[in-house]
């Protein structure tokens, strides 16, 4: 940009001394601008942006003076959201800063664990945000700045030749970039409240981070709060049972355990005895699963065995138990062999008859 005091020193009227102390306060941070080169190439890179060389004083047309006004209301409105966003920045970094101050006084647990973690990340999204609206608001301020440069050129640089046809739009860049001045000083100072409830916002999180550090260095209550299962485990293990409970056992048709003989005879009631030559089937008439075990105990003179077979029937399914299964049926005399099926979905004792 050109420097404030030769500014000052060239111009003779009382507006060129306010274009000049413009100049000097809109471009406190911007060091690309600080020379008579510089402003020019930034200028035509403002008003033509395809050009490949820069603007000479004596090629600067009443058309660039034009697109330099537009640029300078775009630039404005512009300004009007930059505002808007460092508002809703500050309401919501106060907000966050309060929060982060009463999550960093309360005792650690991990509900509290969970919610600086949240919090800690909506900060993060906070400063990148903010960072954004910083450099939106620099790329606008470089073009004012170059709008600035381009109305010095035109009333200053520019001498010996006819101006009279650019006049009209010289003074509406000078009252746009006179204008810009309150715009930019607003914009600066909502941003500079926006920066500083950032830094409490850091404080706050500093905070969170030093007690969550602390809890975790001491091995007593680190084991005691990270121990603890979390409330979604919880209720995913609850579910689990209940989905076995309700397979295993539904409540609208519970399993229930029948039996049927191959060879039902007339000498005994239904299968509460069978023959060896006969089987024993066993049938799941309930929609749940069957799970149980049978007993098979063979008594002989010489002494008695048992083994134990499982059991597991899937909805409406059977299971046939034949002599196979009671270790041979050919029994000596005065020995017998008995069966006891204990299942989910009921009991009951078979004797088999040599």
């Amino acid at each position: 940009m050109i420097e404030p005091t030769n500014t000052t020193r060239t111009s003779g009227s009382a507006d060129d001394t306010l274009v000049a102390v413009q100049v000097s306060e809109a471009g406190e941070d911007e060091s690309l601008y600080e020379s008579g080169v510089h402003s020019l190439e930034a200028a035509t890179r403002l008003v033509e942006p395809m050009r490949l060389n820069n603007l000479t004083p004596e090629e600067i047309l009443p058309r660039h003076l034009r697109r330099a006004v537009r640029e300078v209301r775009r630039a404005r409105r512009a300004f009007g959201g930059i505002q808007r966003d460092a508002r809703w920045v500050l309401h919501t970094a106060r907000v966050e800063a309060q929060r982060g101050q009463r999550l960093a006084r309360t005792a650690p647990s991990r509900r509290r664990a969970r919610q600086v973690q949240h919090a800690i990340r909506r900060a993060d999204s906070l400063n990148t945000f903010f960072a954004a609206i910083e450099e939106e608001r620099s790329r606008y301020d470089r073009k004012v700045a170059a709008a600035r440069d381009l109305l010095y050129v035109w009333e200053h640089e520019k001498s010996g030749l006819k101006r009279h046809a650019g006049g009209l739009f010289a003074r509406m860049l000078r009252r746009s970039t006179l204008a810009m001045g309150r715009v930019e000083r607003v914009t600066r100072d909502r941003l500079d409240e926006a920066r500083r409830a950032l830094v409490h916002v850091a404080v706050a999180e500093e905070a969170m981070r030093r007690d969550a550090d602390m809890v975790r260095m001491d091995p007593v209550n680190f084991r005691r709060f990270a121990g603890r299962g979390r409330l979604g485990v919880r209720l995913g293990v609850i579910a689990v049972v209940l989905a076995l409970v309700a397979f295993i056992y539904p409540p609208w048709s519970p399993p229930h355990l029948s039996l049927a003989c191959t060879f039902p005879t007339k000498a005994h009631n239904a299968c509460t005895a069978v023959y060896p030559t006969s089987g024993l089937r066993i049938i799941n008439q309930g929609d749940g699963l069957l799970v149980g075990w049978a007993t098979i105990t063979v008594n002989q003179p010489d002494g008695s065995t048992s083994q134990v077979i499982p059991l597991l029937l899937l909805p409406n399914g059977t299971r046939t138990l034949t002599c196979g299964d009671y270790s041979g049926c050919a029994t000596q005399f005065g020995s017998n062999i008995h069966v006891q099926i204990t299942t989910s979905g009921g009991n009951s004792a078979v004797a088999v008859v040599p």
